[in-house]
């Protein structure tokens, strides 16, 4: 059969309407809450989302000096596939009028949202292809719909979210574009096998460290995914043809954004590894993913998750899912450096887990203790791990992540050009890790951080008519509300009253600002008057 004629039939899409309307609304519920993560989502995760992608954006449009960048940029790290496809929407953008930059980074986030959702529905249409049971595969349906992480991961402009969502897309090419051979393995026809590799070039282009699952599924198409090994060969080395490709755009374009010719994988390679300069935002022991898995208030899921990812290896060593996160995940317990965000690569994959560890397998076999717990997973206990997940979707829905981007925002919608800006305390919205955003300052933005309480009287003589004071408190200071008794309070990251419930100092260590609006003219004839009414006496 050819790879079309796979697809529809694997798909259920030709021979199967029943299966076709159940993922379809899936896929509308799944796009739908993608749609309002996208819309309120409008801080990062971490950093490096905005400062290995915004940022070198906001350089091309001329908005972030060079010298401002991350040292990456510096030593020509990180790919430049995914900041240079945001920086085409940016500038097509800007051609119809729109300059506004939360509207330009929600543009950023729609387009990681759709790729995120084809990820997705992908996924669900090929677990007709996983799952013998009709049960199981609705299942794996909801689950890719309704895990809380998912919409969130979907819509983040991180190289993560990215590359993983081109790897699920390439794995479910794989196995709905091939076929059932009649005895163990599978036949892919090239058609399948280039347009899985081209997915997998570009989930490398946007992390290189995806290698490590892409070589996974290609060992595995070598010796146990084809129905031989000599076509098992030949169908790795097709894979390896479809690659290419995207190695060689993903070149160029980092190319043209280091203005200059460079190797960026080979350049990481030396500065993290070799080097080790990664080891310098800190080291970890080999084992210590199983902890950041499970450290957070959803320890009772991840746990779950946790321990269905090593039942799903143990139960299934030739499964393609095991073959690809299992070196994956290897390598990154391996490497000294760890964050819990270089595993959200296998997130859409690794949502199989559940089904595979617990699900009778295609011969009803099932050891008792899985059998036990997948007879209750309509249990009350299991109802609340459902109920939590859901609160978890709903807060990962619908809240941004940083106080400062908030912050930003508000400056921006209500001020905007010209604004003035002075911060007055240690922690500053518009900084993190020591480095300086740019991307949503609006144009003719003057902002400056202030050493003492005299500049800030300085200020008051000097500076503009009006201006904004940041403080990093919830309120003004006894100090501060003397020098400036005008200041009227126009933002502030929590209501004050939560000053009365600083314990162990909470607050101190939290990004918190606060924000006034000053009109230094009124301040100005107010120390005036004062002063000529110290003259008369």
């Amino acid at each position: 059969m050819s790879f079309r004629q796979n697809l529809r039939t694997n798909s259920g899409w030709a021979d199967d309407p029943e299966w076709r309307r159940f993922v379809g609304r899936w896929a509308v519920v799944s796009l739908l809450l993608i749609a309002v993560t996208c819309y309120f989502s409008y801080g990062f995760f971490q950093f490096d989302e905005y400062y290995q992608i915004t940022e070198f954006v906001s350089y091309k449009l001329g908005k972030t000096p060079p010298a401002e960048l991350a040292w990456e940029f510096h030593q020509q790290i990180r790919p430049w596939t995914q900041p240079a496809i945001y920086y085409a929407a940016a500038r097509a953008a800007m051609a119809v009028g729109i300059e506004n930059p939360f509207t330009l980074s929600l543009l950023f986030r729609a387009i990681s949202g759709l790729c995120g959702w084809t990820a997705i529905v992908s996924m669900m249409l090929s677990a007709r292809v996983f799952f013998a049971a009709r049960g199981v595969r609705r299942m794996a349906v909801i689950a890719l719909a309704l895990l809380w992480l998912i919409p969130y991961l979907a819509v983040r402009t991180s190289s993560e979210s990215l590359s993983g969502d081109f790897f699920a897309i390439g794995v479910a090419l794989l196995m709905l574009g091939s076929s059932a051979a009649k005895g163990r393995g599978r036949r892919f026809p090239i058609a399948s096998l280039l347009a899985a590799g081209f997915c997998f070039g570009l989930a490398f282009d946007f992390r290189y460290q995806i290698a490590f699952a892409v070589a996974g599924a290609v060992f595995w198409i070598a010796i146990v995914g084809c129905d031989n090994r000599r076509r098992g060969a030949l169908a790795a080395t097709v894979i390896l043809l479809g690659v290419v490709p995207p190695l060689v755009i993903g070149t160029a374009l980092d190319c043209w954004g280091y203005r200059g010719w460079t190797l960026a994988p080979w350049n990481y390679f030396l500065v993290n590894i070799v080097n080790h300069k990664a080891n310098e935002f800190g080291t970890a022991p080999v084992w210590w993913y199983f902890y950041l898995m499970n450290e957070g208030v959803l320890a009772p899921i991840t746990l779950l998750w946790t321990a269905a990812m090593l039942i799903a290896w143990v139960r299934y060593p030739r499964h393609i899912i095991t073959w690809a996160t299992l070196p994956f995940f290897a390598a990154h317990c391996i490497v000294a450096h760890k964050e819990l965000r270089f595993l959200f690569p296998m997130t859409l994959v690794g949502a199989f887990f559940f089904l595979l560890a617990f699900a009778p397998n295609e011969v009803g076999g099932q050891p008792s203790p899985l059998r036990w717990l997948w007879e209750r997973r309509r249990s009350w206990p299991a109802r609340l791990l459902y109920a939590m997940n859901l609160v978890a979707l709903a807060v990962v829905c619908l809240t941004a992540k940083r106080p400062g981007v908030e912050l930003q925002k508000f400056i921006y919608d209500r001020y905007g050009e010209g604004t003035h800006a002075y911060l007055l305390g240690k922690k500053n919205p518009y900084q993190n890790v020591g480095v300086n955003m740019f991307f949503y300052r609006p144009k003719g933005f003057v902002y400056e951080e202030l050493k003492s309480y005299n500049r800030l009287k300085d200020l008051l003589r000097s500076s503009p008519r009006r201006f904004l004071l940041i403080t990093d408190q919830i309120s003004l200071s006894g100090e501060q509300a003397e020098i400036a008794p005008q200041a009227t309070l126009v933002w502030r990251s929590y209501p004050s009253w939560l000053e009365n419930y600083n314990f162990f100092h909470w607050l101190d260590r939290s990004k918190t600002f606060s924000m006034y609006a000053i009109d230094s003219v009124e301040r100005a004839a107010e120390i005036g008057t004062q002063t000529a009414r110290t003259d008369k006496r």
